[in-house]
């Protein structure tokens, strides 16, 4: 036969070998000279049968396959001979299945040739004689036969590898026991060892700080709020996640020793500790630094999974026919030698694991696993209360008041006084996305600002941002934020969240920061409008100074969207109407405004939407918005806009610009809305020819109102 046929079946047996085979053999191809494998000779060990006299020992045994395989069986001897009746005095095994005159077929497999060298062992075949001495014993004087082979099972104890994988029932097999070679003992020992680094950093890391808390994070922008006692809680967190991490290695790393080469099993060992290093960074980095305890109660939520994963694995394995521990195992009736293939072939027909089995495997969850977990969590538990209580006792109430220690860089120059004064809040966010809104626009609308000193009218921009709303978003963007803080001085960071369903908590603390300073007028508007401001100036300058002034994009008779799938959904306000607003991408109030709203002392009724919040505050004052259409928040350009919105329109090609591309028509001498989307008319211009959007958003215009509902739908209150 064809030696490549040869190789490659003896190729595919290893394979099949190493993914599954009976626990308690092993087997693997001699190495050459050179450190190639030599597929045609392969090293073997086969272990007697539990219960039996032949039981507790490992017999050596090497198969020898022809050049022409499978069409021929290999021979296979015992090294050194076996005293057995069907073992030849050179060590050779005659078994029927390995007679090509006999019951050979190219079917059988090395795993099935080793177990039906396994059964022969115990039950030999008197027929087919192969030794005198050992077939005289067993005919005439079985009691001596019995002796014989129960010293030679003594003799190969020694080989043998342990009897039972190792899990967490059992002590720990040396690496000796498992048959691993010297020179790999200490980088296995390494390796292992190296699953504790992270609890390792975590604990020494804590225990600094738990002796030296720090006041700020590493941007210094934001007060770490952890107490000493937190640390040293999140210390006991991290010992238990080591505790847990070593013994899921050294159970795994054993096991696969046990299982597969030693090559094998230090790429698995190598992989979980990559797993396992890079699960706890991610983890670290997820919750942040504010919260130790919580990050390690989470890496230890996940270990604690594995080696629950581990034992049930453990507990169903220990019961199959290859991992015969104290498991009650029901087979099929022994077969005798002179049997066909069918005496390689041990069925298993049923298997129940016993009491005692049950009850160790519960002994060791409990000691393990639950009872290190309850006296952690009622450590935490204990030291969670105490903090609570010494908080309840120390703490005062606190009013909060961010107007006292305003950012220099927003100081007003009070050598300005003949020109106007405009406060500019432009509400931003902690994203990169509001990063780089906040950088396009300095770069573009704010080049539009004119000098002073030729306009009479003076603005001071502050872009307006809270406190972030994870320590996940605090330790990404904090450096990021803190650079353009120092760079630019015009980021107001308020003590009010960040998240969007706050925005009239941002605005509220805007004005209640601006309400200690002298200025004409407040413009509020966002970090993606394009503003004219040289138009801007113009009217506010013309104008001067006015009382109970508002103006922008008017709404009127608009009920609360009552849908919670939208994001603009309002579930708090209890009237089926809001009064009249303006629209948030630009308005501008008066001074005596901005103090009747936050210098004035009262409750605050806070909705989601800051303009619909702006509409409620000054309802109860009795001053309505002067409505100006020039103020767009839809996908239109009209050439005498003075806030057109660059929002999320699929930007540029919905709307046919940018930004920058606005900038550069004003700049260059063309018309503004030049390039961009003109074929729809904006809210409440009219249409001439051109799409009709709002109109057919269910919207129409009244000239001095501002914009309302085409077609009112039901209206409804909340309770």
């Amino acid at each position: 036969m064809n030696s490549n046929i040869t190789r490659a079946r003896l190729v595919e047996e290893r394979k099949q070998w190493r993914r599954d085979h009976p626990h308690g053999f092993w087997a693997r191809p001699e190495k050459n000279p050179d450190g190639t494998l030599n597929l045609l000779t392969w090293k073997c060990g086969v272990p007697g049968k539990d219960r039996t006299n032949w039981g507790n020992a490992v017999y050596p045994l090497t198969l020898m396959f022809p050049t022409d395989y499978p069409s021929k069986p290999p021979k296979c001897k015992f090294t050194p001979p076996l005293f057995h009746p069907n073992v030849y005095p050179s060590g050779a095994v005659c078994l029927s299945i390995l007679n090509e005159n006999a019951d050979w077929k190219a079917a059988i497999t090395v795993k099935q040739i080793l177990t039906g060298i396994q059964d022969l062992l115990d039950d030999p075949n008197p027929d087919s004689p192969a030794q005198s001495d050992a077939y005289v014993l067993f005919k005439k004087d079985r009691q001596r036969y019995e002796e014989r082979v129960l010293e030679q099972a003594a003799n190969n104890r020694s080989i043998m590898p342990a009897p039972h994988l190792p899990s967490f029932r059992r002590r720990a097999l040396s690496l000796s026991s498992l048959n691993v070679p010297r020179r790999y003992h200490l980088p296995i020992t390494i390796l292992q060892y190296l699953c504790l680094i992270p609890s390792l950093i975590g604990f020494l890391h804590h225990l600094s700080r738990a002796w030296s808390p720090p006041l700020f994070d590493t941007t210094h922008l934001f007060s770490i709020k952890s107490t000493p006692l937190v640390y040293s809680v999140a210390n006991l967190w991290c010992l238990l996640a080591g505790y847990w991490s070593w013994l899921l290695t050294t159970s795994m790393v054993r096991r696969w020793l046990y299982q597969y080469e030693v090559s094998n099993a230090v790429i698995r060992l190598v992989i979980m500790n990559g797993l396992n290093w890079t699960l706890s960074t991610w983890i670290c980095r997820l919750y942040g630094p504010d919260q130790p305890v919580v990050t390690w109660m989470v890496i230890c939520g996940v270990l604690l999974l594995s080696n629950v994963c581990k034992l049930m694995w453990t507990a169903a394995t220990s019961v199959d026919s290859k991992y015969r521990g104290k498991a009650a195992m029901t087979t099929s009736p022994p077969v005798s030698a002179s049997s066909s293939t069918s005496a390689a072939q041990s069925v298993v027909n049923g298997f129940k694991l016993a009491r005692g089995e049950e009850l160790h495997y519960k002994s060791t969850v409990v000691r393990v696993l639950v009872l290190p977990l309850t006296v952690v969590v009622f450590v935490t538990m204990f030291a969670m209360l105490y903090q609570i209580g010494r908080m309840r006792a120390s703490v005062k109430p606190v009013h909060m008041d961010i107007s006292a220690k305003p950012h220099p860089a927003f100081t007003v120059n009070n050598n300005d006084n003949d020109n106007l004064r405009v406060m500019v809040a432009v509400l931003s966010a902690w994203t990169p996305k509001s990063i780089e809104k906040r950088k396009t626009f300095r770069e573009t609308t704010m080049q539009l600002i004119p000098d002073p000193q030729h306009s009479g009218v003076t603005f001071h921009v502050q872009f307006i941002i809270g406190q972030p709303p994870t320590d996940h978003v605090r330790a990404t963007m904090g450096t990021l934020i803190d650079d353009e803080i120092k760079r630019y001085n015009d980021v107001l960071m308020l003590d009010v969240s960040d998240k969007y369903e706050d925005l009239s908590q941002k605005v509220y603390g805007a004005m209640e920061w601006m309400d200690d300073y002298q200025f004409d007028y407040l413009m509020k508007t966002d970090d993606d409008i394009f503003l004219r401001w040289d138009t801007i100036s113009q009217e506010l300058k013309s104008l001067g100074p006015q009382e109970r002034y508002w103006q922008g994009l008017a709404y009127w008779n608009i009920p609360p969207i009552r849908d919670t799938s939208n994001k603009n959904s309002e579930m708090n306000y209890p009237l089926p109407l809001f009064p009249p607003y303006t629209a948030g991408a630009l308005y501008i109030v008066s001074r005596d405004v901005v103090h009747l709203i936050a210098g004035v002392g009262g409750p605050r009724l806070f909705v989601k939407n800051e303009d619909q919040n702006l509409g409620i505050w000054l309802f109860p004052y009795n001053i309505r918005p002067i409505h100006d259409r020039r103020i767009q928040q839809i996908d239109a350009c009209e050439e005498d806009m003075i806030a057109k919105h660059f929002g999320d329109f699929g930007e540029p090609g919905a709307i046919g610009g940018t930004m920058q591309d606005m900038l550069a028509n004003l700049q260059q001498g063309r018309r503004m809305c030049q390039g961009f989307r003109t074929s729809v008319c904006a809210m409440c211009y009219p249409c001439h020819h051109k799409g009709t959007n709002w109109r057919e958003w269910n919207f129409d215009c009244h000239h001095t109102k501002g914009v309302t509902l085409l077609h009112p739908g039901a209206l409804t209150l909340v309770d």
